[in-house]
């Protein structure tokens, strides 16, 4: 019984996703570019602060892409706080914003 009581208060400070947000809660999603990143330890590095800021749902880091995909709680975090959190890594993280397509393509 400690054993559980202590895996249960582990798990609500170390921000787990289904202990720190009610059921139902909106989340929002965020594509970050990241500079910097030149190995597998980066990603690590990057993956283990995002998985441990409270209000983080989930997070996915790729050294090939350049970039994180992030799950969070926006009314925990904002993305502002998720750049910051990276950027103190010694990264460079901006907002992923795709490429906007020519209005004059086709002819209009």
């Amino acid at each position: 019984m400690k054993s559980l009581l202590l895996l249960s208060l582990a798990l609500l400070l170390n921000g787990c996703p289904s202990a720190s947000q009610p059921a139902g809660a909106e989340t929002e999603r965020v594509h970050l570019a990241i500079e910097g990143m030149t190995c597998e330890n980066c990603v690590q590095g990057i993956t283990g602060t995002l998985n441990a800021t409270k209000g983080v749902t989930s997070c996915e880091v790729s050294l090939e892409k350049k970039s994180a995909d992030i799950e969070f709680d926006p009314t925990a975090l904002t993305r502002e706080n998720l750049i910051r959190r990276i950027d103190h890594l010694g990264y460079k993280a901006t907002l992923h914003t795709p490429p906007v397509e020519s209005a004059t393509k086709n002819g209009n």
